[in-house]
């Protein structure tokens, strides 16, 4: 099975991954990687998101977890 992810990116955001795979010689698959790993840290520095994520992370490891008895 095939699965498409589609990145919307700013232009800001598309030129830095452009630069990034220029400079690291990259093309393909690399380059979707390096895409995504300069999208995800551009997120993290948005503010609240990193206690978004651990809101989150939280809530997954409850639901996670067998309940007691």
């Amino acid at each position: 099975m095939s699965r498409a992810i589609t990145l919307r990116l700013s232009d800001e955001l598309a030129n830095d991954v452009r630069l990034a795979a220029r400079l690291d010689g990259v093309s393909g698959a690399a380059l979707l990687r390096k895409a995504i790993e300069i999208y995800v840290q551009s997120r993290l520095s948005a503010p609240g998101t990193r206690t978004r994520l651990a809101a989150m992370q939280t809530a997954e490891r409850q639901r996670l977890r067998p309940h007691d008895a």
